[in-house]
């Protein structure tokens, strides 16, 4: 008996400790939520068109708009990372795992919309478009990462090297409805490139 209410008391500790950053109303910035999340934290994002670049650090927390916790779509095109054009808008380059979500948001403008460098998030439910890379992978670049991503609309980005839509490079991601059109490569695969890796793919077109 004892054990069992251990065991209840410690799951409820865990639950309650995490805690949600509502942005802007805690923060301004998304990358201050960030910054003030801890592991298994949500970083809340209300809609609006934050002009910022973001980085998770390393952290297994989730950054998201309202969809998170209603399901609607309507807030993913209302909830947009308007990136600096020289910068990638979401950087994964810290070792992240499929622990750090990325869930529905709008990206654009970004040197490169999403950043997976030796990094293995799980991104859902995003709109990246309207991205150009000065390298690869104008919609999301992979290297050494095996990111976990479902349900995105990759259009209208593009590359100055390989890969318009996405770039692989000795990567390995698991893809699902995956929405890629009119992106384009200034050298070959305007939609994906791959080198040196392989995917693991449903429903995508």
């Amino acid at each position: 008996m004892n054990k069992i209410f251990l065991f209840f008391f410690s799951l409820s500790y865990v639950t309650l400790s995490a805690v949600t950053h509502n942005i802007p109303a805690d923060f301004d910035f998304i990358q201050d939520g960030i910054a003030a999340a801890a592991t298994g934290d949500t970083v809340l994002i209300h809609p609006g068109i934050y002009q910022e670049c973001i980085d998770f650090g390393g952290k297994q927390i989730t950054v998201a708009s309202l969809f998170h916790l209603t399901q609607d779509e309507v807030y993913i095109p209302l909830t947009v990372i308007q990136a600096d054009s020289d910068q990638v808008s979401v950087n994964f380059s810290t070792l992240e795992d499929s622990l750090s979500f990325l869930i529905g948001l709008t990206l654009t403008a970004g040197n490169g919309a999403v950043m997976c460098n030796s990094a293995s998030p799980t991104l859902m439910h995003l709109i990246i478009h309207n991205n150009s890379s000065s390298g690869h992978g104008g919609g999301i670049y992979c290297e050494d990462a095996n990111p976990i991503l479902q349900n995105l609309s990759i259009n209208f980005n593009s590359s100055a090297g390989k890969g318009g839509g996405i770039y692989l490079l000795n990567s390995q991601p698991v893809m699902q409805n995956i929405t890629l059109l009119n992106n384009i490569s200034n050298d070959e695969g305007g939609g994906i490139y791959l080198e040196n890796s392989n995917l693991s793919a449903d429903s995508l077109f």
